[in-house]
C-alpha cells in the first residue's frame, strides 16, 4: 500500500471545492446574512414609526427579517402591544417590582398556598 500525502485524489478534490466552483479568492457578494447592521440606522428607524413589524425594518435595511428582529432585540427593543419599547427599569420600577416579589415570598413562608387552598377546597 503506497502512502499519498502530497497527492489529492479526484473525490478529495471534489470534496474539498465548492458546490458552486468558485475559484476566485476575491469580495464577491453572496447570499445569506449580512455581516454588519447600521444600528443607529435601526434605531432612528424604530424611534421613528415603533409600530413597524420586523418585515418592513427589514426590507427598510435590505436585510433579511430575521436578521432585522436579531439586531432588535440586540438593542434592548422588545414588543408590546405591536409597539416597540425599549426594555429597561428605572430606579422607582425596579424597586417596587423587588420590594412586591420580597412581599410575595415573605407571604408564602408565613401562609403557603397550596396549604391554605388546599383547606378552602376541604372546608367548601
Amino acid at each position: 500500500m503506497t502512502e499519498r500525502v502530497d497527492q489529492a485524489t479526484s473525490t478529495m478534490l471534489q470534496r474539498w471545492l465548492p458546490p458552486n466552483r468558485r475559484f476566485s479568492l476575491k469580495y464577491e457578494p453572496r447570499p445569506g446574512r449580512p455581516s454588519d447592521v447600521n444600528n443607529e440606522m435601526l434605531r432612528s428607524i424604530i424611534r421613528t414609526n415603533p409600530t413597524l413589524i420586523s418585515t418592513d425594518v427589514g426590507f427598510r435595511l435590505g436585510i433579511h427579517q430575521t436578521t432585522a428582529l436579531d439586531c432588535i432585540k440586540m438593542l434592548g427593543f422588545v414588543s408590546k402591544l405591536s409597539v416597540l419599547v425599549p426594555h429597561g427599569f428605572s430606579g422607582k420600577k425596579l424597586m417596587d417590582r423587588i420590594s412586591i416579589c420580597s412581599s410575595s415570598l415573605a407571604r408564602h413562608k408565613r401562609e403557603p398556598f397550596w396549604t391554605t387552598f388546599w383547606l378552602e377546597m376541604k372546608s367548601g
